[in-house]
């Protein structure tokens, strides 16, 4: 899994699946909507069943935390810089 920084539906950025099974396929798996995440450019962290990323921009315009439930499939921001 990883981030892109624009894309998706809103322009935000996506956090996606590549996969391999005959060939790659490429998934986006959430478009960040501005508030949750914008601009996303770091690595990663797994822990526990759960990815951890931050965003350059997102929440109040400075940046965000989030964490993505990779069983449930659901984004939550978890801190929001101001």
């Amino acid at each position: 899994m990883g981030t892109t920084s624009y894309g998706g539906d809103f322009n935000s950025g996506t956090l996606f699946n590549l996969a391999y099974d005959n060939g790659y396929t490429l998934t986006a798996v959430v478009s960040f909507d501005g508030f949750s995440g914008y601009d996303s450019e770091a690595k990663l962290t797994y822990l526990n069943g759960k990815l951890y990323g931050n965003s350059v921009y997102g929440g109040f315009g400075q940046g965000s935390i989030f964490e993505y439930d990779i069983d449930n499939q659901v984004l939550v921001p978890v801190y929001l810089f101001a």
